[in-house]
């Protein structure tokens, strides 16, 4: 019963069409998409293996600007998603 009342939420709160259209793009995987998750987990390994060896204070100055940090800049693309950097950085 909850089920139910659940699947028809969905279909009343949205497009029936894009709705039944969406999963199978779900499965879908993008070599773009992959590239960008394994360059931010090795942006963030580098991140955290730096506060490891260091402490919290070593990334300071990386989080304040990222622009001209070493570890940011070999990760170009990531510094052009403003709100992921917003993410990290906060």
């Amino acid at each position: 019963m909850i089920g139910g009342a659940a699947i028809g939420a969905v279909f009343v709160g949205n497009d029936v069409k894009s709705t039944l259209k969406a999963p199978p793009t779900l499965l879908q995987s993008s070599k773009s998409i992959k590239k960008l998750f394994m360059d931010i987990l090795a942006m963030l390994f580098k991140v955290l293996t730096k506060i490891r060896k260091g402490c919290m204070m070593s990334v300071e100055n990386d989080m304040e600007d990222p622009d001209s940090s070493a570890i940011f800049t070999k990760y170009a693309v990531l510094l052009q998603g403003h709100h992921l950097m917003e993410f990290i950085c906060d």
